[in-house]
């Protein structure tokens, strides 16, 4: 018999657990496979007299929702517990003057993430800079963002980390779990 760890989750009265008559036979978010195909969390068979579920040992399960949830009526509960654990990110994009397209294609592929960053800065470098260029760059972040900065860098030579150190600075107040910083000339995974 397996024993089940503190840090698990029963399956027994989520919503999202989909049943066939008594038995359970899946989740609504893949919790079920992902805990089955991973090398530490376990999924265990249970059963009661009333069902037979699963129990995700070793694992929280971030989408657990039972009918006391207070969206548990709502017309779309996935998306209603979509929201609740949405994780708020930030991106620092770094203009590397490649041109103006590359940026733009780096703000669509952005703008593509499953969950798109909640705030963006463009930082554009110590390097000059034609006029019509930064004008279109920053068309290009009012266009594309709600929230967004531009950083201008004067200092040469200054480390990207400490330029992303000056964009937390000015980003932090808008709560944000982590920020990732990308290069305009590299493409950014969907």
């Amino acid at each position: 018999m397996t024993e089940v760890s503190a840090i698990s989750t029963v399956c027994k009265n989520c919503l999202f657990a989909i049943y066939n008559d008594n038995t359970q036979i899946g989740c609504k978010f893949n919790r079920t496979d992902t805990v089955n195909n991973h090398p530490i969390y376990e999924l265990i068979d249970a059963k009661d007299e009333y069902k037979e579920f699963y129990i995700l040992n070793n694992h929280i399960c971030p989408y657990q929702r039972t009918d006391s949830w207070v969206h548990s009526n709502a017309k779309d509960i996935i998306a209603e517990a979509e929201k609740e654990v949405y994780m708020p990110w930030a991106a620092i994009l770094f203009y590397r003057h490649n041109g103006v397209s590359s940026v733009e294609e780096r703000i669509t592929e952005l703008k593509s993430q499953r969950i798109p960053p909640k705030v963006v800065t463009l930082v554009i470098d110590a390097q000059d800079i034609n006029p019509d260029n930064f004008k279109s760059l920053y068309q290009m972040m009012d266009d594309n963002f709600d929230l967004w900065y531009l950083q201008r860098v004067i200092q040469q030579d200054l480390p990207d980390r400490f330029t992303a150190d000056l964009c937390f600075d000015k980003m932090k107040k808008n709560r944000f779990m982590f920020y990732s910083y990308f290069e305009s000339t590299q493409p950014i995974d969907l």
